[in-house]
């Protein structure tokens, strides 16, 4: 299913749920008016108007709770964004209450993103647009939504992407956790802790998605693959003798990868481990270029490098 298409689903479930749930305001009211019902239903026993009471009580409690911990956390968005006035804060905290009609996500959460958003340096006009769509990625890869803030932001950021390459992010690790044994908080967990290695590999977060996935397909942890690819990155960037020699021992020249790596990283990828498969001195390489720590890891992506090209192709086609 597109990505597209679960935004969709959210939306038309979400008016519905908006309606019971409305802003932290219309909780209070929505809470009082239900217990207020069951009161009615149940007040013929003495017990019964001890429960309705201890009802209201309780969801009057709630919506308090709710309320202040959404203040809270409207208190930490202005903390780290520029508003021109109060008017305008309270234009954006009105915006935000509004956003809980359309997005099973509570004010506080998407409060939270907005600040996230905003710590991360994504500027005001954005922020309404990054809040929604993170917190309808967050529903649709069932993530904390101050979490999903946090990757997503630290993503955008490192990977100097637009709010619209961050959406093309997302969609392409949609795409890859409904075509693979890969779960998109994984895969976005990846793409987060490997943000170092991307620009040696002249990757780009889509084509970081794809390495991910398929590493994190034959069973590698993300944040071990994340560490392996950087290693990896880290010394075909640097070189040397010792790097050299590994790439020659298995068929391949330092300066001729690099260059295929430049234009394609993830075809790059690929010549090296089938070249690292295919070669009687595979597993000797494998040692020098990712370290002993990581050679069961890139074994297993090293005899499946299938994988890797499936996951390419899957995140090719936009």
């Amino acid at each position: 299913m597109k990505f597209s298409m679960i935004f969709s689903a959210i939306d038309k479930s979400s008016k519905v749920i908006g309606k019971i749930i409305g802003n932290v305001d219309r909780l209070k009211g929505a809470a009082s008016t239900a217990v207020k019902a069951s009161a009615t239903a149940v007040k013929t026993t003495a017990k019964g108007v001890v429960l309705a009471g201890g009802l209201m009580s309780a969801a009057l409690a709630g919506s308090a709770n709710e309320a202040i911990a959404f203040e809270s956390a409207m208190a930490d968005v202005n903390k780290v964004v520029e508003f021109e006035s109060p008017a305008g804060f309270e234009k954006f905290s009105s915006d935000i209450l509004d956003m809980t009609t359309r997005i099973p996500v509570a004010a506080r959460g998407l409060a939270e993103i907005s600040a996230e958003a905003g710590a991360a340096g994504i500027a005001l006009e954005d922020n309404l647009r990054f809040t929604e769509f993170t917190a309808k990625s967050a529903v649709a890869f069932d993530f904390a939504a101050s979490r999903a803030g946090e990757s997503f932001a630290k993503i955008r950021n490192v990977y100097q992407l637009s709010q619209t390459g961050i959406e093309g992010m997302a969609d392409a690790v949609n795409h890859l956790s409904n075509n693979m044994a890969s779960k998109a908080p994984e895969i976005v967990d990846f793409i987060n802790r490997a943000g170092g290695a991307a620009p040696m590999l002249k990757a780009s977060a889509v084509e970081m998605a794809a390495i991910g996935s398929a590493m994190i397909a034959t069973g590698t942890a993300p944040e071990v693959a994340a560490r392996g690819i950087t290693t990896l990155a880290t010394k075909l960037e640097v070189g040397g003798k010792k790097v050299e020699g590994a790439l020659k021992a298995v068929g391949l020249t330092h300066k001729g990868l690099m260059a295929q790596i430049e234009t394609n990283p993830g075809e790059g990828l690929i010549t090296l481990f089938e070249a690292i498969k295919n070669s009687p001195k595979g597993t000797e390489a494998l040692k020098d270029l990712v370290g002993q720590d990581f050679v069961d890891d890139f074994a297993k992506i090293t005899s499946r490098s299938d994988l890797l090209a499936a996951s390419l192709r899957l995140v090719g086609d936009e």
